[in-house]
């Protein structure tokens, strides 16, 4: 590794306690400002409004764990019951629920403000999840390795056949968003990549959408990035300081949340209040996580301030990326629309072998 202006920086910034969180009114021409210190920032942090918040996102990744297709989505009192039905159901089913978590974990995580991202408890869960995230992309990139060009030609005319499907198949993904109040740019952005690609996989060959996908998800697996050839391409695609900028204030948030849940740890053992809930509980040092194949492809990555700096944070801060709303709204990466098409392809799949 050389002595490049990135590498110099990134040790000075973990040299430093914290860098500079944003200008600030008064600072003269050329002036540093000062920072934010971690006590200051600890201070309007609310642990509850995150337990709510947590709470929230538990019940409705359980919910997703029982709940079923809609009916016109994957018609089961229509689909004859044979065993070749029920072999393609039992192998579809847990790949579908984990592409849903995946897609709505996801979202939930990119529509939270960056004081919430850093919860331990967030944290916990996005570690958690990384097994769950390998096996949705994973075996959604199998399924779309292995399709023939029969497999092609049969999914595109079920879609020619069935104009509706992409806007039913939207409704159940957007109505997720829309129930847990995520942002109306998260739910369009879901509602308006299901329906664009099922046009697509209507208008011509899945083909053209799906070998591209699968293509970028082997290089990566076979060739991952590391954290520091990533912050370069962030960097220069953003401005190193605005980069650097956003990564300290995740450093800072990651030491104020220690701060005050190590408060309110203290505060309930004095008042012998209840036991603080294990969600609270200190992840790994920052630069001590790693990140999943699935994960790395959904969008996360960058674990030197945290576990979970997705990259499209760094758009939020900046706001100077030219990209698309859908790519935006779908993580910056590939992971979020090779997912769609996946479900688009299994579950269509599982209705067409069913009625053979």
């Amino acid at each position: 590794m050389g002595d490049g202006p990135l590498e110099r920086r990134e040790l000075f910034r973990l040299a430093a306690a914290a860098a500079a969180m944003g200008a600030q009114a008064g600072c003269a021409p050329g002036q540093r400002p000062a920072a934010a210190s971690p006590a200051d920032v600890a201070s309007r942090l609310d642990p509850a409004a995150a337990e709510a918040l947590l709470a929230k996102i538990d019940e409705r990744m359980a919910w997703i764990d029982r709940a079923s297709l809609p009916d016109d989505v994957l018609p089961m009192s229509k689909i004859p019951r044979n065993a070749a039905a029920e072999a393609e159901l039992a192998r579809s089913g847990p790949l579908v629920r984990k592409a849903i978590r995946t897609l709505y974990f996801t979202g939930r995580f990119l529509d939270m403000p960056d004081e919430m991202k850093l919860h331990p408890g967030v944290q916990a869960r996005l570690r958690a999840m990384q097994p769950e995230m390998d096996d949705a992309i994973l075996g959604m990139t199998e399924r779309l390795e292995h399709m023939t060009p029969e497999d092609h030609r049969g999914m595109q005319e079920h879609l020619r056949g069935d104009s509706g499907f992409g806007d039913r198949l939207a409704r159940v993904l957007e109505r997720t968003a829309t129930d847990d109040g995520l942002s109306f740019q998260r739910s369009f952005g879901v509602r308006s990549a299901t329906l664009q690609l099922t046009e697509r996989m209507s208008a011509q060959s899945p083909a053209l959408v799906t070998d591209p996908l699968v293509s970028k998800v082997r290089r990566i697996e076979a060739h991952p990035r590391p954290d520091a050839e990533e912050a370069r391409r962030l960097a220069a695609r953003v401005g190193e300081e605005a980069f650097w900028q956003h990564q300290d204030r995740l450093a800072v948030l990651h030491e104020a949340w220690m701060i005050r849940l190590g408060s309110v740890q203290a505060a309930n053992a004095a008042t012998a209040a209840a036991s603080v809930p294990t969600s609270t509980e200190p992840p790994s040092s920052p630069g001590k996580n790693t990140v999943s194949t699935g994960g790395y492809i959904m969008g996360f990555g960058l674990g030197s301030v945290a576990l979970g700096l997705i990259f499209a944070g760094i758009y939020a801060a900046t706001q100077s990326i030219p990209i698309g709303i859908t790519a935006l709204v779908l993580g910056v990466t590939i992971g979020p629309i090779l997912l769609v098409v996946g479900l688009i392809v299994v579950i269509v799949g599982a209705i067409m072998r069913a009625c053979e």
